[in-house]
């Protein structure tokens, strides 16, 4: 029954997305102010919103309600009983179809038991589950096994009830279309849906049947693909449940050079944890049977020695730790030095078996850096997303390795002396500037989406970078979620050499550079689900990350707000391409932080010559 609509999760409408009031389109002004539906959470003018209706999830007593949510919950209160009854019925979700034939009242009940299971596979991992959707997913249980979206979805609601029972019941067989499922349900669970159900309820595993489930799962996905997130699979080894997931689902893969390495040094960085004995427990067993132990072990050595400031090779043909392939045969002492910057990192330039690398030696806390990269990872497997990502290794929460990028300018450098398209040209001489343009458009609207979603703070003329092949990199993810430590409030960051290297505003370019990213934007909301999990890593993972841990309200607010998850695409275009033009080109907030900038560079690197 396609007329009747998900029932969709409560988000609160920020006030700034919203200049009318969504019943009848009136301009707010100073005296015609803002008042929020307290049960949909859209925003209305005082009079659109006369009601008042007690809220079950409410201890304030009576609040206000528009007139759908009004008569919608008098509805609801009217016929509870036969809610619960139709809930409870053993019928399949289309044979509940015919309660909508009965007469009114039934039609009612129907369309709101629609409404509410069709709505189950689009709750985020921060949405509380009702009773009513409670008794649904309990019923419909058997059909759900073969749904990945709704069955884990099944598997969050009903943790700390009869689980183990349900999931030995008989699968009884449906067609997504009789389950309403959206295009993204698959017949076995994927690495998405992993995160999502650990991030949110990693203690459902106590179950012995989810835990079975679970490791068979991932055992179907490649190793490649689970080295990606092995940062959120081992920071939930909190019970014996969970650690044995990692034990039985994990270690065994530690035959794979690449995977032994990132889950070494993983457990590693967890050391400084309440859980240390387990993940010692865990590097001691990988050094124990493993091939590639000897060679862990100099990688091991490396790392410490760098990080105490000892560059000198202690071994011979030494691993990266971030990509075993790579192999550190020299460091060049005399090319190292420190670079003129606030946190002033050491640049430490390394002999290896693919030529020089340059290594950045930070005395901060990378992570966030690395979620940003791994966020490349996972987003340039979308249709259009182009990006150049770069290696981010954590040693400890105060302490990481960036390897820098060959063949690339600041476009702080670069407008010093030249422009963007002009840089980009002289490097690609035999290359036409449709052809270089593509390229360009494409690497600037991944960047603007990656910036917008993650709210990107402090992108400096020194964060952004061009390559000799014309792609855009951002650099320097240490301002998350709206953090900035200017004043201006930036969501993406286009320049006017950015503008210029398009075409200009006028251009067939600078319009597609609109639509890639509206189309890109609506890929990536396409997978709230499993971006709300990835981001809240941020609050959840330790040893903490000080800025952001336990900012669950914070990050809750920052996806809804993002993802734009109560917009409509008519909606979601107009406002991605308010934006872009928004942030393109000069305004005057931007130049006055770009000369602050100019001014404070100069000063710091004027100061760093005396210092040396």
């Amino acid at each position: 029954m396609s007329s009747i609509t998900p029932d969709i999760p409560f988000i609160w409408v920020p006030d700034a997305n919203v200049e009318q009031c969504s019943y009848c389109d009136v301009n707010f002004t100073m005296f015609n102010r803002k008042h929020h539906c307290r049960f949909c959470g859209k925003i209305f003018c005082y009079e659109c919103l006369p009601f008042m209706q007690e809220l079950s999830w409410s201890e304030n007593g009576l609040q206000k309600c528009c007139m759908v949510c009004n008569e919608k919950i008098d509805v609801m209160k009217k016929n509870k009983n036969k809610n619960l009854i139709l809930c409870l019925l053993p019928l399949t979700i289309m044979e509940k179809h015919v309660f909508l034939y009965v007469n009114k009242s039934w039609n009612k009940t129907a369309s709101y038991i629609i409404s509410v299971f069709k709505g189950i596979q689009y709750k985020l991992t921060y949405h509380r589950w009702t009773k009513i959707e409670r008794l649904l997913i309990n019923t419909h249980f058997n059909q759900f096994k073969s749904h990945s979206r709704l069955f884990i979805q099944s598997l969050k609601c009903l943790y700390g009830s009869n689980l183990n029972s349900l999931m030995k019941q008989q699968e009884y067989v449906t067609s997504c279309e009789d389950l309403y499922c959206d295009c993204f349900c698959s017949n076995t669970i994927t690495i998405y849906d992993i995160i999502d159900l650990l991030s949110n309820k990693p203690l459902v595993m106590e179950y012995d049947t989810v835990l079975d489930y679970i490791i068979k799962a991932i055992e179907k996905i490649e190793t490649d693909a689970i080295s990606l997130f092995l940062p959120w699979f081992l920071s939930i080894g909190v019970n014996k449940a969970c650690q044995i997931f990692i034990l039985k689902a994990l270690l065994p893969r530690c035959d794979n050079l690449n995977f032994v390495y990132k889950m070494y040094f993983e457990c590693k960085l967890l050391f400084d944890t309440s859980y240390k004995e387990f993940y010692v427990s865990i590097t001691q067993k990988i050094l124990m049977n493993n091939k590639y132990s000897e060679e862990i072990l100099k990688t091991e050595r490396f790392v410490q020695a760098i990080n105490s400031g000892v560059f000198k090779m202690q071994d011979k043909n030494v691993r990266m730790p971030y990509n075993p392939k790579v192999i550190v045969t020299n460091i060049l002492n005399k090319k190292i030095k420190k670079i003129a910057s606030f946190t002033q990192p050491i640049k430490v330039p390394m002999e290896t078996n693919i030529g020089i690398i340059n290594i950045l030696i930070k005395k901060e806390d990378v992570r966030p850096d690395r979620l940003a990269v791994l966020m490349m990872y996972i987003m340039n497997q979308y249709d259009d997303f182009n990006f150049k990502p770069y290696s981010v290794f954590c040693v400890s929460q105060d302490e990481g390795w960036i390897e820098m990028l060959n063949n690339v300018e600041t476009l702080y450098d670069i407008e010093k002396k030249n422009s963007i398209q002009n840089y980009i040209l002289s490097k690609n001489p035999n290359k036409n500037i449709k052809e270089l343009r593509r390229l360009f458009i494409k690497s600037c609207a991944s960047n603007c989406i990656l910036t917008y979603i993650l709210g990107v703070g402090d992108r400096n003329l020194c964060n952004i970078l061009v390559h000799d092949e014309g792609h855009l990199i951002h650099i320097d993810y240490s301002y998350l979620l709206g953090h900035d430590p200017k004043w201006q409030k930036v969501e993406m960051r286009i320049t006017p050499g950015m503008v210029d290297m398009l075409g200009g505003m006028d251009s067939v370019e600078y319009q597609q550079l609109q639509i890639l990213c509206t189309s890109m934007f609506k890929q990536v909301r396409k997978y709230s689900f499993f971006w709300s999990a990835f981001i809240h890593y941020l609050s959840n993972t330790k040893p903490a990350i000080t800025k952001y841990y336990g900012k669950k309200i914070h990050i809750k607010t920052h996806i809804e707000q993002r993802l734009m998850l109560n917009s409509s695409s008519e909606q979601i275009n107009m406002f991605i391409i308010d934006t872009v033009n928004k942030n393109s080109g000069s305004s005057l907030m931007s130049y006055i932080s770009d000369t602050l900038f100019d001014a404070r560079t100069s000063l710091d690197e004027y100061m760093f010559k005396l210092e040396m």
